[in-house]
């Protein structure tokens, strides 16, 4: 239940979204969560953005680490994602992780980011919630990029997306 290579890239996608407010926004800093469905990951992320970001940064993007359920009903700009799920992980934390209340209280408190971190190929999860959804987000991510879509509904809430957020 813990991933320490998602927790270092956690942490280097923080300070970079930090740097980068900082430079473009100072006046009105992003807000920023870290969320993860397990609470060893969320102790061990608190330790560790605590060596790299100063007390006074994370007070002031309002930075809050915490489970699926320590965010229900609170929201940030941007949400990190950690999964936690690497090769050698059990099939019970992907059950635990998939239960749908918990999944979508991890998936929607975002307000205009959500960032997913996750160390083990989509293909080799296990069919289900999780798979579902990192593969629609793969395939969404592509579709952008090529500006393709499947259809004019995924064109039109994409083009409305940008209208609301133009950062998108």
């Amino acid at each position: 239940t813990r991933n320490l290579p998602e927790i270092e890239a956690v942490v280097k996608v923080l300070h970079e979204l930090i740097i980068e407010d900082e430079r473009k926004n100072s006046t009105k800093p992003v807000t920023i969560g870290i969320i993860s469905t397990f609470r060893a990951q969320v102790e061990q992320l608190k330790i560790s953005v605590s060596k790299v970001i100063s007390d006074h940064m994370l007070k002031k993007h309002q930075v809050e680490i915490g489970t699926a359920h320590a965010f229900q009903g609170d929201e940030r700009d941007v949400m990190l994602l950690s999964w936690t799920f690497a090769p050698n992980s059990h099939n019970q934390s992907l059950i635990f992780a998939q239960q749908p209340n918990l999944f979508n209280v991890a998936i929607t408190r975002a307000k205009s980011k959500l960032i997913n971190f996750i160390s083990r190929p989509i293909n080799e999860l296990p069919e289900g919630l999780l798979r579902d959804y990192l593969e629609y987000v793969k395939r969404l991510n592509s579709s952008i990029q090529k500006n393709t879509f499947k259809n004019d509904f995924e064109k039109i809430v994409y083009n409305e997306i940008l209208e609301e957020f133009p950062s998108f």
